[in-house]
């Protein structure tokens, strides 16, 4: 897997520390020169159609979950791992230091409903 790039949402945070892991898978869909992204309300920006991967789920049962969920899009198939983007933040949890999610980024195929 290829990383992508690490993002740090807040300062100070102590990768180094007790973390609490989170994978997700992120789907880069294309049709033409469009690219499918979805609205984050909660964060106010755009972003690639995915989310979590639940426990017992593969990464591409999870994307086509996702992308079900999100968009009402069935996935075709993945055509190959792009690479993975890691994010770090402060914990939630009380006996955790940092929070960190590794999104997985996959080119989809994918038909709308």
């Amino acid at each position: 897997m290829r990383i992508l790039t690490e993002i740090h949402r807040s300062r100070g945070i102590n990768t180094a520390g007790k973390t609490v892991h989170r994978a997700a898978v992120r789907a880069v869909v294309l049709r033409g020169r469009e690219l499918l992204m979805v609205h984050s309300a909660n964060m106010g920006d755009y972003k690639f159609p995915g989310g979590g991967v639940d426990f017992g789920e593969t990464h591409e049962q999870a994307l086509a979950r996702e992308l079900r969920e999100e968009c009402g899009a069935s996935l075709l198939g993945v055509d190959g791992e792009l690479g993975a983007v890691i994010e770090y933040d402060h914990a939630e949890e009380a006996e955790y230091d940092v929070f960190k999610m590794t999104s997985h980024y996959y080119l989809g195929v994918f038909q709308m409903s």
